[in-house]
Formats: C-alpha cells, sequence, structure tokens
C-alpha cells in the first residue's frame, strides 16, 4: 500500500512538470525521496525530515503556482479544444 502512494505521488510530480508547472527539480527530488524511503531499511530521524521538507517544497510550490493560474489557463488547451469539438 504504501509503495503505491510512494508511485503516486511520484506520477504527480512527474506530470506536472509535463504540464510545465514546476522545473526538473520537482520530480527529481520527489523520485529521490520515494526511492530513497523504499531502500531504506529503518527510519531514520534527520532523514525523515529532510524527505518531508523536500516533499513540502516541491507539492507547496506546485499548490501555489495552481493558486496563481488565471481563468484562461485553467481552461483546456487548444489541442484539447479541438478534440472536444470533434465529439
Amino acid at each position: 500500500m504504501i509503495l503505491c502512494f510512494g508511485l503516486g505521488v511520484v506520477a504527480m510530480a512527474w506530470a506536472s512538470w509535463r504540464a510545465g508547472l514546476i522545473g526538473w527539480w520537482g520530480p527529481i527530488g520527489v523520485t529521490a525521496v520515494v526511492v530513497l524511503h523504499e531502500v531504506m531499511p529503518s527510519s531514520t530521524p534527520s532523514i525523515e525530515i529532510a524527505a518531508l521538507g523536500v516533499l513540502a517544497v516541491v507539492f507547496g510550490y506546485l499548490g501555489v503556482r495552481i493558486a496563481r493560474l488565471t481563468d484562461t489557463e485553467w481552461g483546456p488547451v487548444s489541442q484539447a479544444r479541438a478534440a472536444f469539438a470533434t465529439i
């Protein structure tokens, strides 16, 4: 179950990068955190705090970027509009 959560977090970070909402540093940091959590045998408090800090920075930045989107940026991109027009 924890692995599924980790994969979802990684997928969300990479999708945000592909959408242009965060830089390349975001998904790389999140991927590193998830991999570290999967391969580390036990929880070390300093690693836990650093990992949570990385996740807070990446997804905090993503949240601020999403909150600052204009109304036109919330709409679908031109390719999606063309696809919806043919339906």
